[in-house]
């Protein structure tokens, strides 16, 4: 599932800064983040308009035979890979296998009537109303061996959470059909049709599927905190690590290729990749910041398209900023936050993201915005009810234990406004008595909040 919890800047890069000064920011924020969370191994890349400024693996990628990790180590990468799967739909829909407003029913004819409406752009954007398999009443079982029918009548016996269209929620279960339907229309596994479509010609030479059976050169291992310490990932069965909604190993020089595709089209053409990052929009017009396998934000007005991961004891981020900057950070640890290191990351090339140093706005706008702030911390802040009516509530059910950890609010200073199709966006930094926090809240026309991001520094 997506989360966007984020981490404190090691080092602040700055306006100016060498690349080389900026590539020693960067290892020194990553040494700090290893120390203190035990991280055996991380590989961070950073790319100018598909230029590598930064490209470096760090620690151990097995720890019990000490073998060091290289930019040759695979890492699985979760969710991220929806992306993959999302342009392998686009590209069947170009070649009139299907279509994105194809009736999910087509491809199961003894699919429950509630799948009839469901489209296959609302399994893309998540907007489908399936439930995940892994949050619903019913739980899949990973450990268990299930062939693409079984996966699917378990599919069907989930109760749908809302009508299609109306509201978002995350869904693995949308893309693991997905994967199947691409299976139906090619003839090919998943995987395989991914392989001759995208990744071969894109130049991708070492992404590939998850098997624990198979003898795979150059894999990592991955790793989960116990109370005991660290352990390793826990076993899943082969079918459960073949499914197209998240079960892939790639290298950062995967990602190279990846972002260097996307650049030049030559995998998906312009129309394609107006429709992979179009997003979302619900039956009422309200907006979703999510597209086709991508999330969506705009963080102190750096627009970024991004997807994070988590599988197997593994946790991944990649990150595409607007202005040509793209970052990925891969882990083979659970007990991490890889987006906090990622957006920490960019803000060492991008000095403009770092929120702590940014100089308070005062004007009566700013004093409005303010209002806004101290209300949505308070819980009394309209969430629009299609994506995110419980943010506020959560939030000022969760400060009793924010103040008594870090002391009571003091002051908030209004950092930044700025307009993005259909949102006003506020970013604050709030000072507790012990530390200072990010906050950033997107608001929808109707005055609703649609999107919060809350970060403390530490």
């Amino acid at each position: 599932m997506i989360k966007s919890s984020m981490l404190l800047l090691a080092g602040l890069g700055c306006a100016g800064a060498s690349p080389a000064d900026q590539g020693s920011d960067v290892d020194a924020l990553v040494a700090k983040l290893m120390a203190k969370n035990k991280v055996p191994a991380v590989s961070v890349l950073v790319l100018d308009h598909g230029q590598p400024l930064k490209q470096t693996t760090y620690g151990i990628a097995d720890l019990e035979l000490g073998v060091p990790a290289t930019n040759k180590t695979l890492f699985q990468i979760g969710s991220v890979g929806k992306m993959f799967t999302a342009a392998g739909i686009l590209r069947l829909e170009r070649d009139g296998k299907l279509s994105l407003n194809d009736s999910l029913a087509k491809f199961f004819p003894d699919a429950p009537s509630y799948w009839k409406p469901i489209k296959l752009r609302n399994l893309l954007n998540q907007t489908s109303g399936i439930p995940d398999y892994y949050d619903g009443e019913i739980k899949i079982d990973p450990k268990k061996e299930m062939s693409e029918d079984e996966l699917v009548k378990f599919t069907e016996v989930l109760k749908p959470a809302f009508e299609p269209g109306t509201k978002w929620a995350y869904s693995n279960s949308g893309y693991m059909l997905l994967g199947i339907i691409m299976h139906k229309v090619t003839g090919a596994l998943y995987s395989d049709y991914l392989s001759q479509t995208i990744w071969t010609p894109a130049g991708m030479k070492t992404i590939r599927t998850v098997d624990d059976r198979e003898v795979i050169p150059n894999r990592c291992k991955g790793y989960e905190m116990s109370p005991q310490g660290i352990v390793n990932q826990d076993w899943s069965s082969r079918s459960a690590c073949s499914t197209a909604d998240g079960t892939l190993y790639a290298t950062t020089d995967d990602f190279i290729a990846w972002d260097r595709a996307l650049s030049d089209k030559s995998v998906l053409n312009e129309k394609e990749l107006e429709a992979f990052w179009a997003e979302g929009k619900l039956a009422d017009g309200h907006p979703t910041s999510y597209s086709l396998g991508w999330a969506l934000s705009s963080r102190l007005g750096c627009g970024a398209k991004w997807h994070n991961g988590e599988a197997q004891g593994f946790r991944s981020n990649y990150t595409r900023f607007d202005d040509g900057l793209s970052v990925v950070v891969l882990t083979n640890a659970t007990f991490t936050n890889v987006d906090r290191l990622a957006r920490d990351i960019a803000a060492i090339y991008r000095p403009q993201l770092h929120w702590q140093v940014l100089p308070e706005i005062s004007n009566p706008d700013a004093a409005k915005a303010i209002a806004l702030a101290n209300a949505f911390l308070a819980g009394k802040a309209a969430g629009y009810a299609g994506q995110a009516e419980a943010v506020g509530p959560a939030i000022a059910a969760a400060m009793p234990g924010l103040q008594k950890r870090f002391g009571k609010i003091s002051t908030i200073a209004c950092l930044k406004m700025w307009e993005t199709d259909q949102h006003k966006n506020y970013a604050f930094r709030v000072s507790f008595a012990k530390l200072q926090a990010f906050l950033q809240v997107t608001v929808a026309a109707d005055g609703k909040i649609t999107n919060v991001d809350f970060e403390p520094s530490s």
